[in-house]
Protein backbone atom coordinates (compact mmCIF):
# COMPACT_ATOMS: atom_id res chain seq x y z
CA UNK A 1 0.00 0.00 0.00
CA UNK A 2 1.66 3.66 -1.28
CA UNK A 3 2.06 6.32 1.69
CA UNK A 4 -0.63 8.90 1.01
CA UNK A 5 1.35 12.37 2.43
CA UNK A 6 -1.02 14.76 1.09
CA UNK A 7 -3.94 15.71 2.66
CA UNK A 8 -5.84 16.52 -0.75
CA UNK A 9 -6.28 15.27 -3.69
CA UNK A 10 -4.45 16.13 -6.62
CA UNK A 11 -7.16 18.03 -9.34
CA UNK A 12 -7.21 15.94 -12.43
CA UNK A 13 -8.18 18.51 -14.61
CA UNK A 14 -6.41 17.83 -17.95
CA UNK A 15 -8.29 15.88 -20.63
CA UNK A 16 -6.65 12.54 -20.54
CA UNK A 17 -6.02 9.87 -23.59
CA UNK A 18 -8.85 7.51 -23.05
CA UNK A 19 -12.72 7.53 -23.85
CA UNK A 20 -14.91 10.08 -21.48
CA UNK A 21 -18.11 8.19 -21.87
CA UNK A 22 -19.05 5.20 -19.52
CA UNK A 23 -17.91 1.67 -21.01
CA UNK A 24 -20.27 -1.35 -21.47
CA UNK A 25 -19.98 -3.81 -18.42
CA UNK A 26 -17.87 -6.66 -20.18
CA UNK A 27 -13.70 -7.72 -19.89
CA UNK A 28 -11.29 -4.97 -17.51
CA UNK A 29 -9.53 -2.39 -19.31
CA UNK A 30 -6.11 -1.95 -19.50
CA UNK A 31 -4.19 -0.21 -16.82
CA UNK A 32 -3.53 3.45 -17.41
CA UNK A 33 0.39 3.74 -17.64
CA UNK A 34 2.25 6.88 -15.70
CA UNK A 35 6.02 7.10 -16.57
CA UNK A 36 7.83 9.30 -14.52
CA UNK A 37 11.33 10.77 -13.94
CA UNK A 38 13.17 13.39 -12.16
CA UNK A 39 15.80 14.54 -10.74
CA UNK A 40 14.14 14.76 -7.23
CA UNK A 41 12.18 12.10 -5.02
CA UNK A 42 9.56 14.80 -4.88
CA UNK A 43 7.43 13.34 -7.79
CA UNK A 44 6.95 10.18 -5.88
CA UNK A 45 4.17 11.63 -3.36
CA UNK A 46 1.86 12.52 -6.61
CA UNK A 47 2.79 8.68 -8.17
CA UNK A 48 1.48 7.17 -4.75
CA UNK A 49 -1.56 9.97 -4.70
CA UNK A 50 -2.40 8.72 -8.17
CA UNK A 51 -2.11 5.26 -7.78
CA UNK A 52 -5.12 5.75 -5.09
CA UNK A 53 -6.98 7.26 -7.71
CA UNK A 54 -10.20 5.12 -8.28
CA UNK A 55 -10.70 6.62 -11.40
CA UNK A 56 -13.78 5.33 -13.52
CA UNK A 57 -13.22 1.87 -11.51
CA UNK A 58 -12.70 -0.14 -14.46
CA UNK A 59 -8.68 -0.03 -14.22
CA UNK A 60 -6.20 1.04 -11.94
CA UNK A 61 -3.12 3.57 -12.61
CA UNK A 62 0.40 1.93 -13.20
CA UNK A 63 3.33 3.90 -11.81
CA UNK A 64 6.49 3.79 -13.02
CA UNK A 65 9.38 5.65 -11.79
CA UNK A 66 12.46 6.23 -13.30
CA UNK A 67 14.32 9.04 -11.01
CA UNK A 68 17.40 9.78 -12.03
CA UNK A 69 19.21 11.44 -8.86
CA UNK A 70 21.87 12.10 -6.54
CA UNK A 71 19.40 10.60 -3.90
CA UNK A 72 19.77 6.83 -5.55
CA UNK A 73 23.02 6.57 -3.14
CA UNK A 74 19.73 6.54 -0.30
CA UNK A 75 18.54 2.61 -0.13
CA UNK A 76 15.04 3.14 0.05
CA UNK A 77 14.96 5.91 -2.83
CA UNK A 78 17.37 3.21 -4.89
CA UNK A 79 14.72 0.83 -3.64
CA UNK A 80 11.71 2.40 -4.47
CA UNK A 81 11.66 5.07 -6.92
CA UNK A 82 15.36 5.01 -8.87
CA UNK A 83 15.65 3.95 -11.99
CA UNK A 84 17.62 0.85 -13.07
CA UNK A 85 16.95 0.46 -16.87
CA UNK A 86 20.53 1.20 -18.03
CA UNK A 87 18.85 2.85 -21.67
CA UNK A 88 17.26 5.42 -19.28
CA UNK A 89 20.30 6.09 -17.25
CA UNK A 90 22.51 6.22 -20.50
CA UNK A 91 19.61 8.65 -22.40
CA UNK A 92 19.62 11.22 -19.09
CA UNK A 93 23.38 10.90 -18.31
CA UNK A 94 23.41 9.87 -15.51
CA UNK A 95 27.07 9.91 -14.78
CA UNK A 96 27.71 12.69 -16.14
CA UNK A 97 24.90 14.51 -14.03
CA UNK A 98 26.31 12.94 -10.57
CA UNK A 99 30.18 14.07 -11.62
CA UNK A 100 28.44 18.02 -11.91
CA UNK A 101 27.02 18.74 -8.83
CA UNK A 102 28.33 21.03 -6.34
CA UNK A 103 30.95 23.85 -6.35
CA UNK A 104 33.88 21.38 -5.43
CA UNK A 105 33.00 18.93 -8.64
CA UNK A 106 32.46 22.39 -11.05
CA UNK A 107 34.22 25.29 -9.75
CA UNK A 108 32.92 28.60 -9.73
CA UNK A 109 33.63 29.38 -13.42
CA UNK A 110 30.31 26.53 -13.87
CA UNK A 111 28.63 26.77 -11.27
CA UNK A 112 26.91 24.23 -9.21
CA UNK A 113 24.61 21.36 -11.00
CA UNK A 114 27.26 22.12 -14.08
CA UNK A 115 26.50 18.50 -15.32
CA UNK A 116 22.68 19.00 -15.18
CA UNK A 117 23.19 22.31 -17.12
CA UNK A 118 25.43 20.65 -19.92
CA UNK A 119 23.52 17.46 -20.60
CA UNK A 120 20.39 20.10 -20.76
CA UNK A 121 22.56 22.08 -23.20
CA UNK A 122 22.21 18.84 -25.67
CA UNK A 123 18.89 17.77 -24.75
CA UNK A 124 18.45 16.83 -28.16
CA UNK A 125 20.23 14.20 -28.23
CA UNK A 126 19.02 13.18 -25.18
CA UNK A 127 15.80 13.06 -26.74
CA UNK A 128 16.56 11.11 -29.50
CA UNK A 129 18.64 8.27 -27.51
CA UNK A 130 15.53 7.79 -25.21
CA UNK A 131 13.33 7.73 -28.21
CA UNK A 132 15.90 5.14 -30.10
CA UNK A 133 16.07 2.69 -27.26
CA UNK A 134 12.93 3.23 -25.42
CA UNK A 135 10.68 4.26 -27.93
CA UNK A 136 10.01 0.26 -29.32
CA UNK A 137 8.86 -0.73 -25.77
CA UNK A 138 6.84 2.67 -24.40
CA UNK A 139 6.05 4.81 -27.87
CA UNK A 140 1.81 4.02 -27.64
CA UNK A 141 2.06 2.04 -24.31
CA UNK A 142 2.79 5.80 -21.82
CA UNK A 143 -0.99 7.67 -21.39
CA UNK A 144 0.92 10.39 -18.50
CA UNK A 145 4.28 11.35 -18.22
CA UNK A 146 4.79 12.88 -14.52
CA UNK A 147 7.57 14.94 -14.77
CA UNK A 148 9.33 17.96 -12.78
CA UNK A 149 12.67 19.19 -11.37
CA UNK A 150 13.98 19.97 -13.67
CA UNK A 151 10.95 20.78 -15.65
CA UNK A 152 13.05 20.66 -18.62
CA UNK A 153 12.68 16.98 -18.46
CA UNK A 154 9.05 17.61 -19.72
CA UNK A 155 10.43 17.51 -23.33
CA UNK A 156 11.97 13.68 -23.00
CA UNK A 157 9.02 12.36 -25.31
CA UNK A 158 8.91 15.02 -27.97
CA UNK A 159 10.42 12.55 -30.76
CA UNK A 160 7.52 10.14 -29.52
CA UNK A 161 4.88 9.06 -32.37
CA UNK A 162 2.76 9.26 -29.90
CA UNK A 163 3.06 11.34 -26.93
CA UNK A 164 1.36 10.92 -23.47
CA UNK A 165 -0.12 13.42 -22.21
CA UNK A 166 1.97 15.62 -19.45
CA UNK A 167 1.65 16.38 -15.91
CA UNK A 168 3.98 18.80 -15.11
CA UNK A 169 5.20 19.45 -11.00
CA UNK A 170 6.40 22.85 -10.56
CA UNK A 171 9.00 22.98 -7.29
CA UNK A 172 11.04 25.10 -8.26
CA UNK A 173 11.05 27.81 -10.71
CA UNK A 174 11.25 26.02 -14.76
CA UNK A 175 14.62 27.95 -15.54
CA UNK A 176 16.33 25.62 -12.75
CA UNK A 177 19.07 23.30 -14.40
CA UNK A 178 18.95 25.21 -17.80
CA UNK A 179 22.04 26.14 -19.65
CA UNK A 180 21.53 30.57 -19.64
CA UNK A 181 21.44 30.47 -23.67
CA UNK A 182 18.26 28.19 -23.90
CA UNK A 183 16.30 30.31 -20.79
CA UNK A 184 14.62 32.43 -23.32
CA UNK A 185 13.47 29.85 -25.85
CA UNK A 186 12.52 27.55 -22.82
CA UNK A 187 9.81 30.34 -21.61
CA UNK A 188 7.65 29.99 -25.13
CA UNK A 189 8.13 26.46 -25.78
CA UNK A 190 6.47 25.91 -21.63
CA UNK A 191 3.92 27.97 -22.54
CA UNK A 192 3.18 26.27 -25.39
CA UNK A 193 3.38 23.11 -23.85
CA UNK A 194 1.21 23.41 -20.70
CA UNK A 195 -1.32 25.41 -23.20
CA UNK A 196 -1.88 22.25 -24.98
CA UNK A 197 -5.61 21.35 -23.52
CA UNK A 198 -4.14 17.64 -23.18
CA UNK A 199 -1.45 18.89 -20.86
CA UNK A 200 -1.25 20.06 -16.80
CA UNK A 201 1.06 22.26 -14.83
CA UNK A 202 0.66 21.72 -11.18
CA UNK A 203 2.44 24.13 -8.47
CA UNK A 204 3.66 22.35 -4.98
CA UNK A 205 1.86 25.76 -3.43
CA UNK A 206 -0.35 28.83 -3.52
CA UNK A 207 2.95 30.85 -3.52
CA UNK A 208 4.37 28.69 -6.92
CA UNK A 209 1.11 29.06 -8.78
CA UNK A 210 1.37 33.07 -8.21
CA UNK A 211 4.89 32.39 -9.54
CA UNK A 212 4.08 30.76 -12.58
CA UNK A 213 1.60 32.98 -13.72
CA UNK A 214 4.00 35.94 -13.03
CA UNK A 215 6.53 34.78 -15.05
CA UNK A 216 4.79 32.94 -18.11
CA UNK A 217 1.28 34.03 -17.84
CA UNK A 218 0.07 30.47 -17.03
CA UNK A 219 -3.23 30.09 -14.26
CA UNK A 220 -2.13 26.39 -12.92
CA UNK A 221 -3.81 24.39 -9.89
CA UNK A 222 -1.85 23.66 -7.05
CA UNK A 223 -2.05 21.10 -4.48
CA UNK A 224 -2.16 21.32 -0.77
CA UNK A 225 0.68 19.06 0.87
CA UNK A 226 0.89 17.03 4.04
CA UNK A 227 0.85 20.05 6.51
CA UNK A 228 -2.97 19.59 7.00
CA UNK A 229 -2.69 15.78 7.53
CA UNK A 230 0.35 16.87 10.13
CA UNK A 231 -2.00 19.12 12.37
CA UNK A 232 -4.91 16.52 12.54
CA UNK A 233 -1.96 13.65 13.49
CA UNK A 234 -0.37 15.85 16.32
CA UNK A 235 0.01 19.56 17.99
CA UNK A 236 2.26 21.16 20.04
CA UNK A 237 2.36 19.27 23.41
CA UNK A 238 5.72 20.35 25.49
CA UNK A 239 5.63 17.33 27.83
CA UNK A 240 9.62 17.28 27.47
CA UNK A 241 10.37 20.60 28.80
CA UNK A 242 13.89 20.02 28.96
CA UNK A 243 14.76 18.99 25.09
CA UNK A 244 14.84 20.23 22.15
CA UNK A 245 14.74 18.79 18.34
CA UNK A 246 16.63 18.54 15.87
CA UNK A 247 15.60 18.35 12.72
CA UNK A 248 17.84 16.58 9.54
CA UNK A 249 20.04 18.40 8.57
CA UNK A 250 21.57 18.24 4.94
CA UNK A 251 25.16 17.96 6.66
CA UNK A 252 25.83 15.94 9.46
CA UNK A 253 28.29 18.33 10.91
CA UNK A 254 26.21 20.95 11.46
CA UNK A 255 24.10 18.96 14.23
CA UNK A 256 27.48 17.86 15.24
CA UNK A 257 28.69 21.57 15.83
CA UNK A 258 25.45 22.97 17.36
CA UNK A 259 25.74 19.43 20.39
CA UNK A 260 29.47 21.34 20.83
CA UNK A 261 28.40 24.53 20.98
CA UNK A 262 25.44 23.73 23.61
CA UNK A 263 28.32 21.61 25.69
CA UNK A 264 30.50 24.62 25.73
CA UNK A 265 28.00 26.71 27.43
CA UNK A 266 27.76 26.15 30.79
CA UNK A 267 24.68 25.59 32.56
CA UNK A 268 22.64 25.31 29.42
CA UNK A 269 18.64 24.14 30.26
CA UNK A 270 18.36 21.97 27.19
CA UNK A 271 19.57 18.94 25.48
CA UNK A 272 19.69 18.47 21.87
CA UNK A 273 17.69 15.20 20.36
CA UNK A 274 18.79 14.68 16.61
CA UNK A 275 15.81 13.42 15.02
CA UNK A 276 17.56 10.82 12.69
CA UNK A 277 20.01 9.34 15.01
CA UNK A 278 18.46 9.42 18.43
CA UNK A 279 14.93 8.91 17.38
CA UNK A 280 14.63 7.48 14.02
CA UNK A 281 13.22 7.73 10.67
CA UNK A 282 10.09 6.66 11.51
CA UNK A 283 8.96 8.51 15.22
CA UNK A 284 5.53 9.98 14.63
CA UNK A 285 4.63 13.35 14.45
CA UNK A 286 2.47 13.27 17.54
CA UNK A 287 5.85 12.36 19.39
CA UNK A 288 8.14 15.09 17.58
CA UNK A 289 5.42 17.44 19.15
CA UNK A 290 6.20 16.81 22.77
CA UNK A 291 9.56 18.51 22.40
CA UNK A 292 9.87 22.43 23.81
CA UNK A 293 10.68 23.59 20.34
CA UNK A 294 13.08 22.28 17.02
CA UNK A 295 15.74 23.60 15.15
CA UNK A 296 15.01 22.95 11.43
CA UNK A 297 17.73 23.68 8.78
CA UNK A 298 17.61 26.61 6.42
CA UNK A 299 16.69 23.89 3.40
CA UNK A 300 13.71 23.13 5.13
CA UNK A 301 11.85 26.15 4.38
CA UNK A 302 11.46 24.71 0.79
CA UNK A 303 10.21 21.15 1.62
CA UNK A 304 7.48 19.76 3.97
CA UNK A 305 9.31 20.09 7.92
CA UNK A 306 8.46 23.53 8.24
CA UNK A 307 5.17 23.29 7.10
CA UNK A 308 4.86 20.03 9.21
CA UNK A 309 5.90 22.05 12.43
CA UNK A 310 4.56 25.21 11.64
CA UNK A 311 1.19 23.43 11.04
CA UNK A 312 1.59 21.80 14.99
CA UNK A 313 2.18 25.21 16.49
CA UNK A 314 5.41 23.89 17.11
CA UNK A 315 8.38 26.96 17.82
CA UNK A 316 11.13 26.58 15.30
CA UNK A 317 14.23 28.16 14.84
CA UNK A 318 16.12 28.63 11.54
CA UNK A 319 19.44 30.22 11.35
CA UNK A 320 18.85 33.31 9.24
CA UNK A 321 22.26 33.64 7.84
CA UNK A 322 21.67 30.47 6.06
CA UNK A 323 18.48 31.34 4.25
CA UNK A 324 20.30 32.22 1.13
CA UNK A 325 20.14 28.22 -0.59
CA UNK A 326 16.18 29.07 -0.57
CA UNK A 327 16.10 32.80 -1.67
CA UNK A 328 18.03 31.29 -4.85
CA UNK A 329 15.74 28.91 -5.95
CA UNK A 330 11.67 28.79 -4.62
CA UNK A 331 11.17 31.68 -1.77
CA UNK A 332 11.80 34.41 -4.98
CA UNK A 333 10.09 35.02 -8.37
CA UNK A 334 12.62 34.72 -10.35
CA UNK A 335 15.95 32.72 -9.17
CA UNK A 336 18.24 34.78 -11.55
CA UNK A 337 17.54 37.69 -9.06
CA UNK A 338 19.71 36.05 -6.25
CA UNK A 339 22.59 35.32 -8.52
CA UNK A 340 23.93 32.39 -9.71
CA UNK A 341 24.12 28.60 -8.28
CA UNK A 342 27.04 28.83 -6.67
Amino acid sequence: QPAVTFSVQLPLAWHPSWPQAPCERGPRRRDIVLWWTAKHPGLSDVGSLLELWPGDGERRIEIRPHMVSEYCDIARYNETVCSHDPRVLSALRYERILAGINIADCGRDRGQWCGLREVNADFGAVSAEFARTLGPELDGEVDIFLCGHPLYWCKLFERFRHRPAILGLWDVPHQFGVPAERRAAWDDELRELFSDERNLLVAQSAFHSLQVHWLLGLRTPYYQPLAVHAAMSGSYDPVKEDEVLLSVFRSSFQTEALRRIVAAIPGFPFQLRRWREDLGDDFPKAELARFRAVVLDAYDTTNFKLMEFYSMAMPAFIDHSALWRTTMRAARTEAEQAGELV
